[in-house]
């Protein structure tokens, strides 16, 4: 993935007045690559979707005519986020016509459910949360699940039990949590390898990791 700096470059409008500037700056940047011995970059613009070439071009255009204009401080992306989130919402379902989805298991604890649906009905009208699913179990037994609201700010389909979420990294806190609660009751040790509790970790040159 482009890093930061690559990101903010490709987004910045460049001044008519700098565009020479900036484009001998870019041949320096790339004569030393070459002579680092780096490929040049790949652009497979093929294999890419139609909608984001599209998004590219015009994005593209708008950044070109504002270095035409010498204006460099137009925030063009932000003229385009509105229409685009309308266009996006046309092409998903319908909103749910509830924000509680009412598949989600039937609790054992009735109290624990309705304090967790206020939490998050809360949550949503101060504009911090548009979606969730919540699970508590206690003893092995389900007392609390909700799923509620929408699946994000462009796809307004409701959240229901079985829904997919990316959650990148957010599990690292409760594995992390979770190995020094087992050293904690001396169940395993940080000392040991991996692969000394699960033995498929020791694969592909792992085993003393």
């Amino acid at each position: 993935s482009p890093s930061p700096s690559t990101t903010r470059r490709l987004y910045a409008v460049t001044p008519a007045s700098q565009v020479q500037q900036r484009k001998a700056e870019r041949a320096r940047e790339q004569e030393q690559e070459q002579g680092r011995g780096k490929e040049a970059p790949r652009r497979p613009v093929e294999a890419w979707p139609s909608e984001l070439v599209f998004y590219l071009r015009v994005t593209g255009l708008l950044k070109g005519l504002c270095s035409a204009l010498d204006v460099a401080d137009f925030p063009y992306l932000e003229a385009m986020a509105q229409p685009a989130l309308r266009t996006v919402r046309a092409l998903c379902p319908e909103p749910a016509a509830s924000f509680f989805h009412p598949g989600a298991a039937a609790p054992a604890r009735r109290e624990l459910q309705e304090a967790l649906q206020g939490k998050l009905e809360q949550l949503h009208r101060d504009g911090r949360l548009v979606g969730a699913q919540a699970t508590v179990v206690v003893g092995g037994r389900v007392a609390a699940d909700v799923a509620c609201g929408a699946l994000g700010e462009a796809d307004p389909a409701a959240v229901a039990p079985d829904s997919l979420f990316n959650a990148f990294s957010c599990s690292k806190a409760l594995a992390a949590a979770a190995v020094h609660l087992l050293v904690d009751r001396g169940v395993i040790s940080l000392g040991e390898p991996v692969a000394a509790y699960w033995p498929a970790f020791a694969r592909h040159g792992k085993g003393q990791t």
